[in-house]
């Protein structure tokens, strides 16, 4: 059953009930879309799209605060960490504060798989740079179509994938080089790499594409 936006009714996405999770309640079962919850949160959906960028954000943090936490004493002696934060009903905080691993490695692995992160899938980062910005946009949408379009047949339609983008890179230029990025969510398989190599040959022998470079990086987020 398709489940709906309980403020606009708009159809949801992982990102949407994941971050909804993240942000409002982990338990919930009726949840808002990102634009409707930058709304709630008076912020802007861009900034609370920022905030599912990094899947690994949660585990950064947990891991940060119980290092603070774990140094506070020496020896015999006790200690105390003050956290200072906005939110500080926040599961992740709550146990990072009494350093419940356990619990937070279960509900980490919960959130991955029901966004198909790591390590339920794998990401696969291809980033295509050059000088002029308005070309390289054109040749990134080229290239995301020509994926998509592969991602339909056999026999990699066999495999769920969902492929993001492009959008600018978190920098988004270097040396006069602007960046723009695609992600593809799926298992790194053999036929999948296969179809990555073809179509980043086939967008190197294209002419429009003279002067533009494209890489891929997997699960580069290491």
């Amino acid at each position: 059953m398709e489940r709906l936006c309980t403020s606009c009714h708009a159809p949801l996405t992982k990102d949407d009930i994941g971050l909804h999770r993240k942000l409002v309640n982990r338990g919930a079962t009726e949840f808002m879309c990102i634009k409707c919850l930058a709304a709630y949160f008076g912020i802007t959906e861009k900034q609370c799209r920022e905030l599912i960028d990094n899947f690994r954000a949660a585990e950064t943090t947990f891991s940060l605060i119980t290092q603070v936490v774990g140094r506070s004493g020496r020896g015999a002696d006790s200690g105390c960490a003050m956290i200072q934060t906005m939110t500080p009903e926040h599961p992740v905080l709550q146990l990072a504060a009494r350093q419940d691993y356990d619990a937070f490695y279960d509900m980490e692995l919960q959130m991955r798989k029901l966004r198909s992160c790591p390590p339920f899938s794998d990401l696969f980062t291809i980033t295509v740079a050059g000088l002029e910005e308005r070309g390289l946009i054109q040749a990134s949408v080229r290239l995301r179509d020509a994926l998509a379009a592969n991602l339909q047949r056999e026999p990699y339609c066999r495999e769920p994938a969902q492929l993001l983008g492009p959008a600018p890179a978190p920098v988004a230029r270097v040396n006069y080089s602007y960046r723009y990025q695609l992600t593809l969510v799926c298992r790194n398989t053999a036929p999948i790499r296969r179809l990555l190599a073809f179509v980043l040959a086939e967008f190197s022998k294209d002419r429009q594409n003279r002067g533009l470079t494209a890489l891929i990086d997997i699960n580069s987020y290491n």
